[in-house]
């Protein structure tokens, strides 16, 4: 009977164990990269949760590089 109880608990630990680090499971899963690509409106939209999906855009919108403009001899 013990060695029933105790495999048991084992068994569960070791579930929990497994499952401690799928984020995705519990939480939202990690945002796609910010490229050009996942940056096209029809991507964009498959991001379900709103507050995601507004994070993502906000990242694409901060994407861009600033050039430096060219020299002017004033």
């Amino acid at each position: 009977m013990s060695n029933q109880k105790n495999y048991k608990q084992r068994m569960i630990l070791l579930f929990v164990f497994l499952l401690s680090g799928c984020d995705w499971l519990w939480g939202e899963p990690p945002l796609p990269e910010v490229t050009a690509e996942n940056c096209k409106p029809e991507n964009v939209k498959r991001i379900r949760n709103e507050e995601a999906r507004n994070k993502f855009l906000s990242n694409c919108a901060l994407r861009s590089t600033i050039k430096p403009s060219r020299p002017r001899g004033w």
